[in-house]
């Protein structure tokens, strides 16, 4: 009897691990860090220079302390399944034009983050007496909404884009 409870334990604690995933096995890019954790349902990598921040919500990494240049990424259920990227982000512009002041957007294109369609969005807006450019990608897969949002004042803003786009282009759902 004691045999097959132990058994039975083994077994369990050996799919509790299998369950939970290896890391090891995770593919990480040259040069770049898994950013994201167990609990997100994503991977999402960023420059091995640069530091995550684990203390909010959202997975988020940043340059420095004299570069404030940073991308986060974030994500819910819409509640919607059939909700696309372009109707996302039509959706929060009034949302954005409230936060922000003169908030002008400079570009939008469609492209694809982990085979998903998505919208990238270039806009400049101004919070307090500070500029910010930011990118933003929205994609809906499986119901949920996820933004990768690239924040930077207007004079760092170029130096990052190289590695944000490659962030985009290592983005894997789960």
């Amino acid at each position: 009897m004691r045999n097959k409870i132990f058994a039975a334990l083994l077994c369990a604690v050996m799919l509790a691990f299998c369950a939970c995933g290896d890391k090891s096995e995770i593919d990480i890019p040259d040069g770049f860090q898994l950013a994201s954790d167990d609990a997100a349902y994503y991977y999402f990598f960023v420059p091995t220079g640069w530091t995550v921040d684990i203390t909010s919500t959202a997975t988020s990494a940043y340059v420095s302390s004299s570069d404030p240049s940073s991308v986060s990424v974030m994500s819910w259920s819409s509640g919607v399944s059939d909700m696309t990227p372009e109707e996302w982000w039509d959706s929060f512009i009034p949302d954005f034009e409230k936060v922000y002041d003169e908030f002008t957007v400079e570009s939008e294109e469609n492209m694809l983050l982990d085979g998903e369609a998505a919208r990238s969005v270039i806009f400049t807006a101004t919070l307090g007496d500070v500029k910010y450019k930011f990118r933003q990608i929205a994609a809906v897969h499986e119901s949920v909404v996820y933004v990768m949002t690239y924040t930077s004042t207007e004079d760092f803003f170029e130096l990052h884009t190289e590695d944000v786009g490659k962030m985009a282009e290592y983005f894997e759902f789960k």
